[in-house]
């Protein structure tokens, strides 16, 4: 009976170091899934900011071109 006390506790203990480790990795993996998702935020907003410059940009060309077209053809 002592024989299976002592290989259930040596499994109890291998058990243990091994959800030791897997703590220790899970651990570097949620700081790496941290890492990433500030890039991403980073990312998006940046492609935010872009977009908004690219649209105001394409808006006051077309309103020069309006301008331009009035103008030539003596509308204002």
């Amino acid at each position: 009976m002592e024989a299976r006390v002592a290989v259930l506790e040596q499994i109890a203990t291998s058990t243990e170091k091994v959800l030791e480790r897997l703590e220790k990795r899970l651990e570097r993996v949620d700081t790496r899934f941290d890492r990433m998702d500030d890039r991403m935020d980073r990312i998006e907003n940046r492609q935010i900011a872009d977009f908004r410059i690219m649209f105001a940009a394409l808006i006051t060309a077309t309103l020069g071109l309006a301008g331009l077209m009035a103008h030539g053809f003596k509308w204002l």
